[in-house]
């Protein structure tokens, strides 16, 4: 059987945990728009399927997650050091209690780099030989990502496409929450590329 097409399917999200609790959100964070691409038993395609799931398939997620993760002030000086964006809303405590966010804020492009590691640990791919990030759809950031905040990835994988011989091509829409707001921090679809 060979994956298809399939229609978007909005992404599913829970609610984070009380302050100080590590124990993940109710529903799962990944899942599949089409059951049928839960190919797993199939060769020679390659399987996705979710880290975070029972063994027989998408169902309840672990009590315990890598996710949701903390991002310090050293992760925003760090990624400000290395890019040469050192704006004061994102380095300067003093004067970001005084503007409009009441502290510092994560760049919009480290909260967008941390989705590919916390998606990493909600796929995982088998019978590839090597999976490339091709490049993104639609991106948007309908919320700031205060220091010191935490964040948690959902996911839906929205689209399989066959691609020539050896490829897969896997649209995953990915939502990316932050527990100091109610909008999502970050907004996106990511296009991989799975070689057998």
């Amino acid at each position: 059987m060979t994956p298809t097409r399939g229609s978007r399917s909005p992404v599913r999200s829970g609610t984070f945990p009380p302050n100080g609790s590590t124990t993940c959100w109710t529903r799962p964070s990944i899942r599949h728009a089409n059951p049928s691409w839960r190919f797993c038993s199939l060769r020679p395609t390659p399987c996705v399927r979710s880290r975070r799931t029972s063994p027989s398939g998408i169902g309840a997620p672990r009590r315990r997650q890598r996710t949701p993760r903390r991002v310090s002030q050293s992760d925003i000086a760090g990624f400000a050091a290395l890019t040469g964006d050192a704006q004061w809303i994102h380095t300067d405590a003093s004067r970001a209690r005084e503007g409009p966010f009441g502290t510092t804020i994560a760049h919009g492009y480290l909260t967008l780099s941390l989705v590919v590691p916390l998606l990493a640990e909600l796929l995982d791919f088998t019978n590839v030989r090597m999976v490339v990030n091709y490049g993104l759809n639609r991106v948007r950031f309908p919320s700031a990502v205060p220091a010191g905040a935490r964040i948690r990835l959902a996911a839906t994988v929205t689209e399989v496409t066959r691609i020539g011989d050896d490829c897969y091509e896997l649209v995953i829409l990915s939502r990316l929450e932050c527990d100091r707001g109610t909008k999502p921090a970050a907004v996106v679809e990511l296009i991989y590329r799975a070689y057998e």
